[in-house]
């Protein structure tokens, strides 16, 4: 039976950060199901029908429509520690995110299971705020960091107010060709191949 894991994609602002736009997510995703992983991807963005073009077979999509006053934000925690507490089927979870890195300690809590944690904006990059505190309380917990580059591991661990602890490195660019229309210019304008190389010769 293959092993399920979960994988939370939750930015500050679902609707314009969004998970095709995210290549340090979008990567990690598709690389854990392309080999053999079961995922159950957490979005609280709308998905789009490319993603059923961009997402392998094995990831299941589970969309939360984002809240928008205070009390259902509230409510919402409520409901993901009722809903998680009696599950056990995750393997592993993985965070993407400060909101992510508290619904994902969540979910590994009730799973007892290890929530690796994906990070790519240091916390001050947003100003004091709440979820910093939920990030730092979340990241005790974590069984490892995953940051683009070396350099940015000592302070982000400073920033979050944790020792040492095990880490890695994704680089954070795109590993995927765009799923675009490929248009031939040339022949669009009836020019020939070779037209602007020609026009090079003669500058």
């Amino acid at each position: 039976m293959t092993k399920k894991i979960a994988f939370i994609h939750h930015s500050r602002f679902p609707s314009s950060t969004r998970l095709e736009t995210m290549a340090f997510s979008l990567n990690s995703v598709i690389s854990l199901a392309n080999i053999g992983w079961e995922i159950d991807l957490y979005l609280w963005e709308k998905p789009l029908p490319i993603y059923q073009k961009l997402l392998p077979k094995n990831v299941n999509i589970k969309y939360f429509e984002e809240p928008v006053s205070q009390f259902m934000r509230g409510l919402r925690t409520i409901l993901f520690r009722l809903q998680f507490q009696r599950w056990n089927n995750y393997y592993c979870v993985f965070g993407v995110g400060q909101i992510a890195a508290y619904i994902a300690d969540i979910i590994a809590k009730a799973n007892r299971c290890p929530f690796i944690y994906f990070n790519d904006e240091f916390p001050s990059g947003w100003g004091p705020n709440r979820w910093t505190k939920l990030e730092q309380k979340a990241i005790k917990n974590d069984a490892m960091i995953v940051v683009p580059d070396p350099n940015r591991f000592p302070p982000l661990c400073k920033e979050l107010d944790v020792s040492q602890k095990p880490h890695a490195f994704l680089p954070n660019m795109p590993m995927l060709k765009p799923i675009i229309e490929e248009i031939n210019w040339h022949k669009r304008f009836g020019l020939a191949e070779d037209a602007s190389n020609s026009h090079n010769e003669n500058c």
